[in-house]
């Protein structure tokens, strides 16, 4: 049924564009990003309950230092990695393909190594007299290097034009095995399950599947011809774009938790938990850019490394024609019927509306200026792109700083607002100025084949 929508939505906006594996690919990825979100949900009910309230807090803690070491270790690769293997992958440069696969695997596993040693040897100092979290910490330690495995697979296997299937080991496979896995542990072991056991099986579950059937795909997936060649100018030029990447990625995630850190620490910290509920909302309307955006710009990378400047920007207009039409009514959802949706969560949380509604206009032209940001990583504009994005983490954190204190929900909502449009809005006009294209769905005059 999805496929067949999806098929509808490209004969109709999609046309005169090669369209089939766009299709395929994004209705792939909303079947896994929808099974993603439903089994994640299920692990953390299942763990809350089979574990106590202190073992339970302390895998989150530990997942989630894992998790943003893991960020640390990568230096921005896994960007750089789809951007490369695509373009290498386009160009039939098997030899250099194989190369950067070489020399990127064996630098994230150097990186996140002596990562993984750091972080044990300081938890093990700084938790000598809390067990639980040290012994938790210590094993979690396993998941840096096998985190880090996982996001350079999925990127290299997006760039080999794997990107539903790349994702599928990782997103369902090894959540499905994970839950199965705590169900057996507790029901045969129940006074041995804890904290630790449960980060030891999502180590072992990672490697087995997410890490064991990625490496078969990328194998069979790679080019038999070629060999592993890299130069020293090469290394050169991948540091210097993965460390643009790692301060994009920085950015991105620094901008992710700002308001809710400035809420924490300026206002009252209850007003973190209603922001949470807002975000979780206007998140649905960029779900269609979320997920057709990997496949777009994967065929959109093509077509601009093959100079076909008019078919790419068909392809940008079309697609984000086709995401603006999912997101607007969910947008008017949100803005006139938003109360409904904060009742879900409980009455307290209707005076989050003025907030919901402002955010949601946001989130609308975050939609309406498509892909921007993410045309500039994968062309070579990566540098660009930082830059904006540190304007508009400049501009939220000055906004939260003066309008938090006296207005709160609403302070926050207007600064991180202005912020997101601000920065959709210029990176839009980067790429016209930069590439000759428009990103938004407002149709342009045709433009000749440079």
């Amino acid at each position: 049924m999805i496929k067949s929508l999806w098929r509808s939505f490209s004969t109709t906006f999609l046309a005169g564009v090669d369209t089939r594996f766009i299709v395929s690919e994004s209705a792939g990825m909303y079947a896994v990003r929808i099974a993603y979100k439903g089994l994640n949900f299920l692990s953390a009910l299942i763990l809350a309950r089979a574990l106590s309230a202190e073992q339970f807090g302390a895998f989150n803690l530990a997942f989630s230092w894992a998790s943003l070491l893991t960020t640390l270790a990568l230096l921005g690769m896994d960007p750089l990695t789809v951007r490369e293997i695509t373009k290498l992958e386009v160009q039939q440069e098997w030899d250099a393909l194989k190369g950067y696969l070489k020399w990127v695997f064996r630098q994230l596993l150097l990186n996140a190594l002596a990562v993984a040693v750091l972080f044990a040897l300081i938890s093990s100092k700084i938790y000598t007299q809390q067990p639980v979290l040290r012994f938790t910490f210590l094993i979690s330690a396993t998941l840096i290097p096998l985190f880090g495995l996982v996001r350079l697979l999925q990127p290299a296997l997006e760039g080999l034009k794997l990107i539903a299937i790349g994702r599928l080991p990782d997103m369902v496979l090894q959540p499905l095995s994970f839950i199965v896995g705590i169900w057996l542990l507790k029901y045969f072991f129940p006074t041995v399950f804890s904290s630790a056991l449960a980060v030891a099986l999502y180590a072992f579950t990672t490697l087995l599947l997410s890490i064991g059937i990625g490496f078969y795909l990328l194998k069979r997936k790679s080019p038999e011809q070629g060999t592993a060649v890299f130069s020293r100018q090469d290394v050169k030029k991948w540091r210097r774009s993965a460390l643009t990447f790692s301060v994009i990625s920085l950015l991105a995630v620094t901008n992710a938790r700002l308001t809710s850190l400035l809420l924490g620490a300026l206002a009252d910290i209850s007003l973190v938990g209603y922001y949470n509920v807002i975000v979780r909302g206007t998140e649905f309307i960029s779900f269609g850019l979320q997920t057709i955006g990997a496949p777009v710009m994967r065929v959109g990378q093509r077509m601009y490394l093959q100079e076909q400047k008019s078919k790419l920007q068909k392809l940008l207009t079309r697609s984000a024609q086709g995401m603006f039409l999912i997101g607007f009514p969910i947008t008017l959802f949100l803005i006139f019927g938003g109360r409904f949706y904060l009742l879900v969560f409980g009455k307290q949380f209707l005076t989050a509306y003025p907030a919901l509604v402002l955010l949601s206009f946001a989130e609308l032209i975050n939609l309406m200026t498509g892909n921007a940001g993410l045309l500039l990583n994968r062309t070579g504009h990566e540098n660009l792109a930082a830059r904006v994005l540190g304007m508009s983490v400049l501009v939220n954190i000055v906004l939260g700083v003066i309008l938090i204190p006296s207005y709160g929900l609403l302070g926050a909502a207007i600064a991180d607002g202005f912020a997101t449009i601000l920065r959709n809005i210029i990176l839009s006009i980067v790429v016209h100025r930069k590439m000759g294209l428009n990103t938004t769905p407002i149709p342009v005059k045709r433009i000749s084949s440079q």
